[in-house]
């Protein structure tokens, strides 16, 4: 019984719906790039949490600017895409120019898949990207949410599930003995 549910819950976490890519740096990493100025069509990405919804093809290449970074912090972008697009997302960071709190992010994509559907290389690609602060290096900035469902879990448990539970297991013991 316990092998059917073990294998049953890896067969549900092999499914694959989509693919991410991302980049985690910090503002004090220095860059051996040249500064670039702020491009005029860029898409502005904020912290401590942004999020945009793109459409790509493989011929182009979109610009972002990463604004009100702050020092010494890190910070954490991503890519998700469909898994039905096999791409490949190329990630580039670049300091703007006379500006400590802003960074210039270059995206391309290129396909990578094999398809005998004529054309599908070509074929564009929508993507999400998301901007987030990571506190303390690692921990993303949606984790309190997940902190506070852990916790209200946990609380229900211990206060609730526990004493019910155990009314329920000393009311089975004293019938058997009576």
């Amino acid at each position: 019984m316990w092998f059917k549910v073990l294998l049953f819950a890896v067969a549900l976490c092999t499914i694959v719906h989509a693919n991410t890519e991302k980049l985690v740096f910090s503002t004090n990493q220095p860059t051996d790039s040249q500064c670039h100025s702020i491009h005029p069509n860029a898409h502005v990405l904020t912290p401590p949490y942004s999020t945009l919804q793109r459409v790509i093809s493989p011929e182009s290449h979109h610009f972002y600017t990463l604004d009100q970074l702050q020092p010494d912090s890190s910070y954490e972008l991503r890519i998700s895409y469909p898994a039905t697009s096999p791409s490949d997302f190329h990630l580039e960071l670049y300091p703007v120019c006379n500006d400590d709190s802003r960074r210039l992010l270059l995206i391309k994509e290129e396909y990578a898949g094999v398809s005998n559907i004529p054309g599908m290389e070509h074929a564009s690609v929508t993507y999400d990207i998301v901007l987030e602060n990571l506190y303390l290096g690692f921990l993303f900035y949606q984790v309190y949410k997940v902190a506070a469902a852990v916790a209200i879990v946990l609380l229900l448990g211990q206060f609730v599930l526990l004493p019910k539970l155990r009314k329920m297991i000393y009311q089975t013991i004293d019938l058997k003995h009576d």
